[in-house]
């Protein structure tokens, strides 16, 4: 059986494996590990100039990449020049797969998977991925319900004659995603009815949806609506990830609130905060819009 070898940039690289017989049995050597002298190669390659051969060996490649990465700890800069200086065809999933581990969220790294390889394609969420973001959507935090509000309160006292007050609305919602790596601040469409009574107790329902502009835009530290590692995160990817913004958008589903309520009431429950391998918590509410 002959030897295989990897590619080097003269069209010949390190012999990884020998046939294996009555030579190596008569010089009593052990027989080199093919993977271990692939993966040394690539390291080796990696090291001294990150050698655009390295795309021809693909998944090997990759891997020993984001190990060499990790092996940088929390040195930022030298974690963002080593990936822009990878060739094109491994830096896309080198980056996706460094910024990827520190999801175990699938819905994370579905979005993240969009963004490098989607070419600004838009993408749906399903019902069920609404609910996995787990969003928390309060239609008093927009300050267009709470003006429809104010407005019905002031024709309830002009006129004593209405018993309640009632009109229909359309308007966006400011909400943010507790499942960090998904929505982060977000807008919810909600479209439905208003009903409000003279004792101040009222009724919103109807249908909403999702929307939001999927990507890695920088924002001020203090006033950009994230926390610290939220933002931190964001910028390093705003760096490194080689990709495209994209719009999502949702399918559409009831939903309620009463004065009562601190949250909306849908199919999606309660709210619950889902940390990622990094964070606690990417989004830091903001006031209503």
């Amino acid at each position: 059986m002959a030897g295989f070898r990897i590619p080097g940039p003269s069209g010949a690289g390190p012999l990884l494996a020998q046939a294996a017989g009555t030579w190596a049995g008569a010089i009593s050597l052990p027989i080199p590990d093919p993977l271990e002298a692939a993966r040394s190669w690539v390291r080796r390659e990696l090291r001294q100039g990150l050698s655009n051969q390295l795309e021809r060996v693909g998944a090997l490649a990759v891997q020993a990449a984001v190990e060499e990465i990790r092996a940088l700890g929390d040195d930022i800069g030298q974690k963002l020049a080593w990936i822009a200086a990878l060739p094109d065809g491994i830096r896309n999933q080198v980056a996706y797969e460094v910024f990827a581990a520190g999801f175990s969220h699938y819905l994370p790294k579905k979005l993240l998977r969009q963004y490098i390889w989607g070419r600004g394609a838009g993408l749906t969420l399903s019902l069920q991925e609404m609910m996995d973001c787990n969003p928390l959507i309060n239609l008093q935090r927009s300050r267009a319900f709470m003006a429809l509000l104010e407005g019905g309160q002031t024709k309830l006292a002009d006129d004593d004659r209405l018993p309640q007050h009632q009109q229909d609305f359309e308007l966006r919602v400011p909400a943010g995603a507790l499942t960090n790596g998904t929505l982060g601040q977000f807008s919810v469409r909600a479209k439905g009815q208003l009903l409000l009574r003279r004792n101040g107790e009222w009724t919103a329902q109807g249908k909403m949806s999702f929307f939001d502009t999927w990507d890695f835009d920088p924002k001020d530290f203090t006033t950009g609506g994230r926390s610290l590692q939220g933002e931190l995160k964001t910028r390093f990817a705003h760096y490194t990830l080689p990709g495209q913004a994209f719009d999502i958008d949702s399918e559409q589903t009831a939903f309620s609130q009463t004065q009562l309520d601190r949250t909306i009431q849908w199919q999606g429950g309660e709210p619950k905060s889902t940390p990622d391998r990094i964070a606690a918590l990417d989004v830091a509410l903001k006031e209503a819009d």
